[in-house]
Formats: C-alpha cells, structure tokens, sequence
C-alpha cells in the first residue's frame, strides 16, 4: 500500500513539472502590439566577438507615415513575439523596469528567448538570443545581444 501511494505521488510530482515547463511565459503587455520598422541605429557598441550591435527602431503604426511593410512589422504578442522570419518565445520571467518621467513612462527589459526561422517549431533547431527591449511612448527599440 506505501508502494502504491509513493508511486501515486512521484507521478504527480512529475506531471506537475512537466506542465510547468510546457506553460508559455508571457511578454510584458507594455510592449505587445504590432510595430513597424522605423530605422537602425548603429551606436559603436559591440558584441564578444566583435561584431557591431545595432539597436532597431520600431513605431506605432499611428506613428509612422503609413509605411509599414509586413516583412518588417515587429507583432508582439501575449507569449511570443516575431520579427521577419523569426519566432521567439521567452525561457525565463521577463521583469520590467519602468522609468517615470512628466513626460511620460519609459519601460526597459530583458528577454530571453529560443528563436526559430521559417518553419515548424522543432526544439532542436531553436537558437537561443537575448533581446533588450526598450518603450518610450510610441517607439519600441530592440537590440540582440
């Protein structure tokens, strides 16, 4: 009977972790929405191993002079976010730190994701990144570290 029981308890235990693991971790709702490219910013900053980093602009559609092409629409939402032919989905909590001003309320964090190109989702193919992502009213900024 105390065979039984244990048995009965570590499988819920595991079931449990598994539908843990498997539960989306969400983007922070400050930042969802769809944005379109507005431009790059190269600001001389670079990456362990070498390479230029370049922060992305995007705006609000409102924001923009009606150009926003589909191919360049940043569309962030509730549990992932995708650029051009890039998917990502967060790996761990995402905080925000919040920035107030009287002119407004800036919003800055820091996401980890598994990203994947064109295509089916497939765990073994995920690329991991880390995004910074930045909001001041209608602009978002977004750099890969």
């Amino acid at each position: 009977m105390t065979r039984t029981i244990l048995a009965a308890a570590i499988a819920v235990v595991a079931m449990a972790t598994a539908a843990s693991a498997d539960k989306p971790i969400p983007m922070p709702v400050d930042f969802v929405g769809e944005w379109c490219f507005a431009d790059t910013i190269f600001d001389g900053k670079r990456d362990r191993t070498g390479h230029e980093v370049a922060t992305h602009n995007y705006r609000l559609p409102s924001w923009t002079d009606g150009e926003c092409k589909r191919e360049t629409i940043l569309a962030i939402r509730p549990y992932d976010f995708m650029t051009g032919d890039l998917l990502c989905r967060p790996t761990k909590p995402v905080r925000v730190v919040e920035d107030r001003a009287p002119s407004g309320t800036g919003f800055a964090s820091t996401v980890v994701a598994e990203c994947y190109r064109n295509g089916p989702i497939n765990p073994s193919t995920a690329i991991r990144h880390t995004f910074e992502f930045s909001r001041y009213k209608g602009n978002i900024y977004m750099r890969v570290n």
